[in-house]
């Protein structure tokens, strides 16, 4: 196999699938929080209402929420709401090594 097969084959594993057609770039991603234990703090809950309030919030939910994803590409955040745990999420990361 040659190097550039190599190149985009990692390329496509550089993205990890967090519900409803929805990938996003795993260099990308800021951290997995759990909703729970995150939002006893206040600075968690405006910061929460604040991307929603900016429209960018993006619910990725089949049942109740577990946990969010804060992602960035060096201009926009964006706040995926999400069914899975934080373990799921991170286990499907090193899924796609």
């Amino acid at each position: 196999m040659s190097n550039l097969n190599k190149s985009k084959r990692k390329k496509a594993f550089e993205r990890i699938h967090l519900g409803k057609n929805e990938t996003v770039r795993i260099g990308d991603i800021i951290g997995f929080f759990d909703l729970d234990s995150s939002t006893e703090s206040e600075t968690t809950k405006d910061f929460l209402k604040r991307v929603e309030k900016e429209y960018k919030m993006v619910n990725l939910l089949y049942d109740l929420p577990k946990s969010f994803v804060v992602t960035t590409d060096g201009e926009n955040e964006n706040v995926y709401m999400l069914s899975n745990s934080v373990e799921t999420e991170i286990k499907r990361m090193g899924e796609n090594k």
